[in-house]
C-alpha cells in the first residue's frame, strides 16, 4: 500500500509541476505579446488578440494557411508595417493554446478579473475577435461552415453583447451566470477543435 501510495503522490506531483510550467510559459508568452502589441501600436487589446489567436488555434489548420489573417488583423491598411508583426510569437502562442485546446485544458486568464463588469467585458471582446478568425478561416475554405460551427458562432455572437445588452448586478446568481458562459465558451472552442479535424482542407 505505502509504495502505491508513493506512486499516486509522485505521479500527481509530476503532473502539478507540468502544469505549473505551462502556466508560467504561457504567462511569459502573453507578456512578451502585451509588450509587442505596444510596440506595433495595435489597435487591439490583449484579450481581443487572445480571442483572435484562439478561434486560430481552435481550427488546427496549419500557420502558414492563415498567416495573411494575421496580417490583415493588425495591419489593415499598411502592409508595410507587417514586416514588425512578430509572427515567431504569434505562432507560439497559437501553438500554445492549441495544446490546452486539445488536452481540455483551456483557460480564460481574465477569469480572474474584478470587478464582475470587467469580466464581462473580456469576455464578450475575447468572443468578438474569436468569430472574426472562425469567419476568416471558413471564408478561405480552411474550415467547413457545419451546422455544429453555424450554431456555436450565433452563441458567440450574443456572448459579444453580453456586456452592451445585458446589465448584470454584483452577487452570487450573477457570477454563477458568468461561469456558466465562460464555461460553455470554453467547452464550445473544444467542440470546433473536434469539428475541425473531421472536415479540415489543410492541416499539420
Amino acid at each position: 500500500k505505502n509504495h502505491l501510495f508513493r506512486d499516486i503522490y509522485y505521479n500527481v506531483s509530476i503532473i502539478d509541476n507540468l502544469s505549473s510550467i505551462e502556466k508560467e510559459t504561457m504567462n511569459i508568452l502573453y507578456n512578451n505579446l502585451e509588450k509587442h502589441l505596444i510596440e506595433i501600436d495595435s489597435p487591439f487589446s490583449l484579450v481581443e488578440t487572445f480571442g483572435y489567436l484562439s478561434g486560430f488555434a481552435s481550427s488546427n489548420c496549419s500557420f502558414d494557411s492563415y498567416k495573411d489573417g494575421l496580417l490583415k488583423y493588425f495591419y489593415i491598411d499598411s502592409d508595410s508595417e507587417s514586416e514588425n508583426l512578430n509572427l515567431d510569437l504569434l505562432r507560439d502562442i497559437i501553438m500554445s493554446i492549441r495544446a490546452d485546446i486539445s488536452n481540455k485544458s483551456l483557460q480564460l486568464f481574465f477569469n480572474g478579473e474584478k470587478p464582475l463588469s470587467s469580466r464581462l467585458v473580456s469576455l464578450s471582446d475575447w468572443s468578438r475577435n474569436y468569430i472574426l478568425s472562425i469567419n476568416y478561416l471558413i471564408d478561405h475554405k480552411l474550415l467547413k461552415n457545419t451546422l455544429l460551427l453555424q450554431e456555436i458562432l450565433h452563441d458567440f455572437s450574443e456572448i459579444s453583447k453580453i456586456s452592451n445588452d445585458y446589465k448584470l448586478d454584483e452577487n452570487n446568481e450573477a457570477l454563477s451566470s458568468y461561469k456558466e458562459i465562460s464555461n460553455y465558451v470554453v467547452a464550445s472552442s473544444f467542440d470546433i477543435y473536434n469539428e475541425s479535424k473531421k472536415g479540415i482542407i489543410n492541416n499539420d
